[in-house]
């Protein structure tokens, strides 16, 4: 059908419109007019006349047609060309219409009476609407709209109660909103209990939905999942140290191995080269139990305190002059005839041994005609936060009764009776002494020990003794003591490396002190045993003094370098009369980070000469500073014994002295010369004489020792 204004409704002259009654003779009711196709009804003339009958030929032969709704005419009671009224819901959008039920899609606009498609805006509550314009397949309703289900409602909650839209909320009974179970997860939280539906953690109260079945459940450790606040799967967190090596962590407490590592957050095993301070380390890769100690400025150094506030480390040292230090007085007096800066001693205790005087340098610079001279009752060390180079001579040797820093002196010492020399430190051990031998009424001396080493023995008187192999060691005696004596005379070299085999078990290298020393604490030589004649008794070389020289940086040793600590010799009045002993060597100690002594002149530590018989001189010879040989007292009707070397050997690994230990992996540059290997190195004893007496035995050799530092670092 079309549009009202292209349709004519169309008429018939003197048609009956609408329901009329057609009336026969005697006023019979004959027929409804009302709805009529046409054909055969009666029609009342236009004029009131009588109706006709069809087929007689009357007016009503000539009548229009009854209406129909397929006549293309808008008739009856039509609301459009054959649509509405009687024709039911047949008229289609824009067709006239008078109410809902003329229109196909049962809708009437009221405003122009036309027929309009239903839509969600139409203000019009139609179609599946469960409100105006809303609900069904419209958009959701608002709250107080009409509605069918939730889905109808923009609030997701439709009160079945009124079939009305209302607010949805967490305690409305229903699954709505975005919970994933009732009231709860979601825009509710984490509010859902064990078993209920999830679909992340933060929706339940345990904080852990399971992925498996998207429930809610309590996690544990051992769930195998990563929950709670584990750092990785059933590890670390609340599961404490349990992940194992390369699975996550966040802290050290979550790994077995007590170590997270921080570049990549995994547990790993600690180790000393990881750059990472763990374990038990005190600084990074260093320190404690497991890993090597931590570099300081000086590293390991040994015997002072370096971190000691007292030090004064601010001088810097240019030495073109010859001081002298005495330890034997107070700090602030220890130092005479120091040029430039003068740095400040500092007395310190030593674990194990003697006191020791510490003096400290920013740097040390030694010209090689300069001599530093070290006496008194204590050993020296010579520290120098920095570098040093030295070429002149430090000296800490004895030289006759004079001791050097921190050596016996043997004017305090008693007249030496069978292997006993009193004294600081010498007569703790058997081995460690002097052998003086009484004779009738002369007492010869022995010579000095030192460092676990016997001096050389004195001389006898002719024809009233001689030195014996006995079954354990040697004996001298004016007999053979028992049958276990085979008479046989033993050289004094003999006896000397005898005697100190079967003393200490350790026997020396080429005569020198015993191997097992490493000066750590630092202590000095042993004085020698006293003569005796008629002149009274005779003192002995006093023991050679003790130096440490600790260089924090690089130490450097030129060709004009000596550093001394030899023993003393004896004394005589030079007549016919029993010589006393010499005192055996000092100890040296150079330690530094790096050091070059290949030029070094000499580092020596020999013995002094015992004193002779008869000898133009009464002072023997003080172990040799200048050059690698005895000490001898020559000249003499019976000569004492000559000291014995302490040398340093280049023969032997790097920087070794007499059995020296290197700290660290680095080596230090060795002279190119060898001093002397083939000769014997030890002391000698005096010789026999008639009854005048004999000469004093010469003191052992000293110790020297030279070693890198390990772990120093830099000193600010």
């Amino acid at each position: 059908m079309g549009a009202p204004s292209s349709k004519r409704p169309r008429y018939a002259s003197g048609a009956i419109v609408g329901a009329a009654l057609v009336l026969g003779p005697g006023c019979t009711v004959l027929s409804s007019l009302d709805g009529l196709s046409g054909g055969g009804g009666l029609d009342a003339g236009a004029d009131g006349s009588r109706p006709t009958v069809p087929g007689d030929g009357s007016t009503a032969d000539t009548a229009p047609p009854m209406p129909r709704c397929d006549d293309g005419l808008m008739n009856g009671t039509e609301t459009d060309v054959d649509c509405g009224g009687v024709c039911g819901a047949t008229c289609g959008e824009g067709d006239g219409c008078q109410a809902d039920r003329d229109c196909v899609d049962g809708l009437c606009r009221v405003s122009d009476g036309t027929c309009r498609a239903p839509s969600c805006t139409d203000t019009v509550k139609n179609q599946d609407e469960t409100d105006v314009d809303c609900g069904g397949i419209c958009p959701q309703c608002m709250n107080g709209d009409g509605c069918m289900d939730n889905t109808d409602c923009v609030s997701g909650f439709c009160q079945m109660s009124d079939s009305t839209c209302r607010p949805s909320g967490c305690a409305d009974s229903l699954m709505n909103q975005d919970e994933t179970d009732v009231d709860c997860g979601g825009v509710c939280g984490a509010t859902c209990e064990v078993d209920e539906m999830c679909l992340l953690d933060g929706d339940c109260l345990a904080d852990f939905c399971r992925p498996t079945d998207t429930t809610c459940q309590v996690p544990t450790c051992t769930d195998t999942f990563q929950n709670q606040d584990e750092s990785d799967v059933d590890c670390g967190g609340a599961c404490g140290a349990t992940c194992t090596v390369d699975e996550t962590c966040n802290l050290d407490a979550d790994c077995e191995s007590g170590f997270c590592h921080p570049t990549d957050s995994s547990c790993q095993v600690p180790t000393c080269t990881d750059t990472f301070q763990n374990q038990d380390e005190t600084d990074v890769d260093c320190g404690g139990a497991v890993c090597d100690p931590c570099p300081t400025c000086w590293g390991d150094a040994v015997n002072f305190n370096f971190d000691d506030p007292a030090l004064d480390f601010s001088s810097v040292v240019d030495m073109n002059c010859s001081p002298t230090i005495d330890t034997s007085q107070p700090a602030g007096s220890m130092i005479s005839g120091w040029c430039g800066p003068q740095p400040t001693p500092v007395i310190q205790a030593q674990t194990g041994g003697p006191g020791i005087v510490v003096v400290p340098m920013a740097s040390f610079l030694m010209t090689g005609t300069s001599t530093v001279r070290l006496i008194g009752d204590k050993p020296v060390v010579i520290a120098v936060r920095g570098d040093a180079t030295i070429n002149g001579t430090i000296d800490a040797g004895a030289q006759g009764t004079t001791p050097g820093a921190g050596g016996d002196d043997a004017r305090n010492g008693a007249t030496a009776t069978d292997g006993v020399v009193a004294g600081a430190d010498c007569n703790v051990e058997a081995d460690g002494t002097g052998e003086g031998v009484e004779a009738g009424t002369a007492s010869i001396g022995g010579g000095g020990a030192g460092f676990r080493t016997n001096g050389g023995f004195g001389g006898g008187e002719r024809n009233n003794f001689q030195c014996y192999r006995s079954a354990n060691s040697y004996e001298c005696r004016t007999q053979c003591p028992d049958g276990s004596c085979d008479n046989s005379y033993v050289t004094s070299g003999g006896r000397f490396m005898a005697n100190n085999g079967a003393h200490s078990a350790v026997m020396p290298v080429k005569g020198l002190a015993a191997t097992d020393q490493d000066l750590v604490p630092l202590r000095a030589g042993c004085g020698g045993g006293k003569g005796n004649g008629s002149g009274g008794d005779y003192f002995g070389g006093s023991g050679g003094g003790a130096l440490q020289i600790t260089v924090s940086g690089t130490l450097t040793l030129g060709a004009t370098a000596v550093i001394s600590a030899a023993g003393g010799g004896g004394t005589n009045s030079g007549g016919d009369n029993s010589g006393s002993g010499g005192g055996s060597g000092g100890a040296i100690l150079i330690e530094a980070s790096s050091m070059d002594v290949s030029a070094a002149q000499g580092i020596r530590a020999h013995g002094g000469a015992g004193a002779g018989r008869g000898c133009s001189s009464g002072l023997a010879p003080n172990g040799s500073l200048s050059a690698d040989t005895h000490a001898n007292h020559t000249g003499c009707a019976g000569p004492g014994g000559r000291g014995g070397l302490s040398y340093w050997d280049s023969g032997s690994a790097a920087c070794n002295g007499t059995g020296a230990s290197i700290g660290g992996p680095a080596t230090c540059l060795l002279p190119v010369a060898n001093f002397p290997t083939t000769e014997n190195a030890y002391p000698f004893g005096g010789s026999f004489t008639d009854n005048n007496g004999g000469g004093g035995g010469g003191g052992s050799g000293g110790v020297i020792r030279l070693r890198l530092l390990a772990f120093a670092g830099v000193c600010q």
